[in-house]
């Protein structure tokens, strides 16, 4: 049925439009070719870095840059 309006839509178009129909349809096969040989999506691991990164004492302090602003 999609196959049938396709060819129904594609009457009367000129031949660079119909080229531009067939170049979108491979890239689509392509994309979707792509897509199903991706890999497994990487799992990432809840809490790999901590006590790797510390935040300072004076974070929340206003900076000497910014006084005049103030």
């Amino acid at each position: 049925m999609a196959l049938e309006l396709l060819l129904a839509e594609a009457q009367g178009m000129s031949e660079d439009a119909i080229m531009e129909v067939v170049r979108f349809v491979r890239f689509m096969k392509e994309e979707s070719r792509r897509s199903s040989q991706t890999e497994a999506p990487v799992i990432r691991e809840a809490g790999k870095y901590r006590g790797m990164i510390t935040m300072s004492d004076d974070f929340d302090e206003p900076l000497d840059a910014f006084k005049e602003y103030m």
